[in-house]
């Protein structure tokens, strides 16, 4: 009986997390608030998982079953996996942002001009954020398309690029 139980809980539950997942598809990504919709709800799916593991545990007089083989068969494993994903995941990100930002700080050598085209754009993101706050609250009743957002940032580069690369051929950076 207890694995019938156990096995039905399970299935329950799973349908339950995979329509928690399904509906964290269909929220949109446009907003901050759409993210951690988005992250909220598959956390959830995560709890529910969880929870069915441990209502399906308690089939015995109201006492989960503990068992040395599930523990040391799926816990110790998933453990060690999930370990091992979260301290990868963290030294190859350390090594990519260094290397990228090594790379970047040999193009600021050689081209200066580029620090100013950043922090053009670091205020042209700043008035787009401030724009999407205020759309989000309902002060403003326009929004900035990304398309435009994206290619306005392209172009400041590139102008701050051909600018930086026209000082370097005259010798003068």
């Amino acid at each position: 009986m207890y694995g019938l139980t156990r096995a039905t809980t399970t299935l329950v539950f799973s349908a339950v997390a995979g329509l928690l997942i399904w509906l964290a598809t269909q929220i949109s990504n446009d907003h901050v608030g759409g993210y951690w919709a988005r992250v909220g709800l598959v956390a959830g799916a995560g709890f529910v998982m969880a929870l069915s593991q441990l209502i399906g545990g308690w089939t015995k007089w109201g006492v989960p079953r503990l068992s040395i083989a599930v523990l040391f068969t799926a816990f110790v494993p998933v453990a060690i996996v999930s370990l091992w994903v979260i301290l990868a995941g963290g030294i190859l990100g350390i090594v990519t942002m260094r290397l990228v930002i090594g790379q970047l700080l040999s193009l600021v050598e050689r081209y200066p001009p580029l620090v100013d085209g950043a922090f053009v754009i670091i205020g042209w993101v700043s008035i787009k954020l401030l724009v999407e706050y205020l759309h989000t609250e309902g002060y403003v009743a326009f929004e900035i398309p990304k398309w435009l957002s994206l290619g306005l940032i392209v172009l400041i580069f590139g102008i701050s690029f051909g600018y930086a690369w026209k000082l370097e051929r005259r010798g003068t950076s």
